[in-house]
């Protein structure tokens, strides 16, 4: 009876048809669906509406879309950057009246409305799953 050794599924290495480097595209497409989801959430904004995931999923949609494998971590990068982004842009177009800064915005998180930290949340969620990328077949 023979026996083979059998190995856990694993990224596959790179090989000469794969051997590029996707940093530089994964910044790139994080960079431009941050600022369709910014846009997005601008015109939403305009219409009375508040998508603010938006802006975190446009840039892990774009870290995925630039994306050549799989990597861990870029999707605990992305689970950090994704609800950073969106308090950013939450502070940008509803900071608080009685003092718009930034460092009063962020020390009085919890005190934004439900929907906006139920996004949060979810802004790591999908930071993580979409910005860790994909195993491309070439």
């Amino acid at each position: 009876m023979m026996f083979r050794l059998v190995t856990p599924m694993t990224n596959p290495p790179a090989s000469a048809k794969n051997s590029r480097p996707d940093t530089l595209t994964r910044c790139l497409g994080g960079l431009l669906g941050l600022a369709i989801g910014f846009a997005a959430e601008w015109f939403a904004i305009q219409r009375g509406v508040d998508i603010a995931i938006a802006v975190a999923a446009g840039m892990s949609l774009g870290v995925a879309r630039g994306s050549a494998r799989r990597s861990m971590p870029w999707a605990i990068g992305m689970a950090i950057a994704a609800p950073l982004a969106l308090l950013l842009t939450v502070w940008w177009f509803r900071a608080f009246r009685s003092d718009p800064s930034l460092l009063y915005f962020l020390a009085n998180v919890t005190e934004l409305p439900g929907s906006v930290l139920f996004s949060t949340g979810a802004a790591v969620a999908v930071g993580a799953w979409f910005g860790g990328g994909r195993n491309r077949r070439r």
